[in-house]
């Protein structure tokens, strides 16, 4: 199942670690969390890009960063408490949300001395706060060099990036060819695309757009980014027939970036690789022009 994720605003910023919200009268604990259940896979990949994610138990059941013999605690249809309680975590980390903390979780959670902590993932500038919260609850010594060193990543794949504009022009962003799915303002990687100095396209929409081949025409766009997490090459080239009889100034200029990192659809630390791989394959196309 593809699964697309989305910002509500584009600017990275820095929130202060006390504003992750812990469940009322769940204990705090104390020192790094050894045994982690992580029901949400943006979270680890974050936690293992840190390098902790050894510490994970227990994981969510679209999680494709964690090692696949770890069980799964759980997934959309709810959490497996039979998991958690063979696992014995003492840290359980969620994404927060209108929903509140189960009851039955936070019953076993007080039983148990579980600490459970809800951290936001809806911004750009959620995940890079994300870094350094999950490494304050991992680390020994907080923030980490490994913590310092993706924050730095993470504040350089968002700058803009002179050159790349006059090579990239007018950009649109898909999830599919046929019918097009394009990614729109409010969306993590229209937002890093903007935030890389490159002339977005469409200009207003939803984050997510299920546009006809025809309006796909009319944006005529001078490069299209297909992101097509996990495709091979055969793959890629199937999806991608669609777009070749639009007549499109992006086809016929050779200007389709593909992005297939299994990951690049997750609101993570792999927005740093994905904005590091837009950067590389835009310097490759020729300059607009030219």
């Amino acid at each position: 199942m593809l699964v697309v994720l989305f910002s509500l605003s584009a600017l990275p910023g820095c929130r202060d670690a006390s504003q992750a919200e812990s469940a009322p009268d769940i204990p705090n604990g104390a020192g790094p969390a050894q045994r982690i259940a992580v029901l949400s896979p943006a979270m680890a990949i974050i936690i293992r890009d840190l390098g902790q994610g050894g510490r994970i138990v227990a994981r969510h059941g679209w999680d494709m960063a964690t090692d696949v013999e770890i069980p799964v605690a759980g997934d959309q249809r709810g959490i497996d408490y039979e998991v958690l309680l063979g696992t014995g975590p003492d840290l359980i980390l969620l994404e927060s949300g209108a929903e509140p903390v189960p009851t039955r979780l936070r019953e076993l959670a007080n039983r148990n001395e579980w600490r459970i902590v809800r951290l936001p993932m809806l911004t750009l500038a959620d995940i890079r706060s994300a870094v350094l919260e999950l490494d304050q609850l991992t680390a020994p010594a907080a923030p980490s060099a490994r913590a310092l060193e993706l924050v730095e990543a993470f504040d350089e794949s968002l700058r803009p990036q002179p050159g790349v504009p006059s090579h990239a022009g007018r950009v649109v962003m898909l999830v599919s060819a046929d019918p097009p799915g394009v990614l729109g303002p409010g969306s993590f990687h229209y937002e890093i695309g903007h935030a890389m100095g490159l002339d977005m396209e469409p200009l207003d929409g939803a984050p997510f757009i299920n546009m006809s081949a025809e309006e796909l025409r009319a944006l005529n766009p001078d490069t299209v980014v297909f992101i097509v997490p996990g495709a091979a090459d055969e793959q890629s080239s199937t999806m991608l027939e669609p777009l070749a009889s639009l007549g499109m100034r992006a086809v016929e200029r050779g200007g389709i970036i593909l992005v297939t990192d299994a990951e690049s659809l997750t609101p993570s630390t792999a927005m740093i690789r994905f904005a590091q791989d837009l950067r590389s394959q835009f310097e490759a196309l020729p300059v607009l022009g030219d």
